[in-house]
Order: structure tokens, then C-alpha cells, then sequence
């Protein structure tokens, strides 16, 4: 039962990494779009700048669980190369722990910043001025 749900998770994080890719070319369609409406038509946008990073960050959200997925992520491996087969599960583990310790902590800082915004009406302070905490 464990192992099928673990392998239902890495699935939906390899959709959600593979969806992320395409977000990366609307980035680029809509920054060509925003740069010809400013330079050309001189009638630019007021949203395009905020939507762009609002899609950047979704997509660095994807990014982050798709590399650690397939194991893509910048590691140093100068030690752990040399460990045996004991120490290097061990080192897993301890780099498992640190990791769901460090996503708790930052969970719960940046859910008690946006709950506070979202309480208090705060705006992004842009022409667009969206209601959503950035």
C-alpha cells in the first residue's frame, strides 16, 4: 500500500515537473508579447511583469521535487562516494531528516507571513495590484 501511493507521489510530481516545463515557454511568449506591446505599440501591460514572476515562482516550486526525483539536484558527493553501502543509507536518512526539518520550518514561517496578509487585505503594491501574497 506504501509503495503504491509512494509511486502515485513520484508521479504526480513528474506531471507536475514536465507541466512546470511548459509554464517556462508561456514565460517566454508573454515576455516577446510584453516586450512588442511596450516597444512597438507603445501600450504596455500592467500585469505582465507580475504574472511573469507569479509564473516563475510556480515553476521553481515544480523544479525543486523534480530534480530531487530523478536525482538531478547539485550534490557534493566527495564523501559520500566513499562511504560503504551501510553508512551511505545512514547518510540518506540524516539528509532526509534535515530536509523535511528545514520544509517544516520554512512551512510554517511562510504560512504564518501569508495568513497574516491574507487576514489583513494586503495587496502586492504593483500597478495590478492583485489581492494575493507574494
Amino acid at each position: 500500500m506504501l509503495l503504491k501511493l509512494s509511486r502515485l507521489w513520484d508521479r504526480g510530481i513528474a506531471a507536475l515537473g514536465y507541466g512546470g516545463s511548459v509554464i517556462i515557454i508561456a514565460i517566454a511568449v508573454l515576455s516577446v508579447i510584453e516586450i512588442f506591446r511596450r516597444y512597438v505599440l507603445n501600450a504596455p501591460s500592467i500585469w505582465s511583469a507580475e504574472l511573469i514572476v507569479m509564473l516563475a515562482a510556480l515553476t521553481y516550486a515544480f523544479a525543486g521535487p523534480f530534480a530531487q526525483l530523478y536525482q538531478r539536484h547539485i550534490s557534493i558527493t566527495v564523501l559520500s562516494d566513499n562511504f560503504s553501502p551501510g553508512w551511505s543509507k545512514a547518510s540518506a536518512l540524516v539528509r532526509l531528516f534535515v530536509g523535511i526539518l528545514y520544509l517544516s520550518a520554512l512551512l510554517y514561517g511562510a504560512s504564518q507571513l501569508a495568513l497574516s496578509a491574507l487576514i489583513g487585505g494586503e495587496r502586492s503594491g504593483t500597478a495590478w495590484d492583485t489581492p494575493i501574497p507574494q
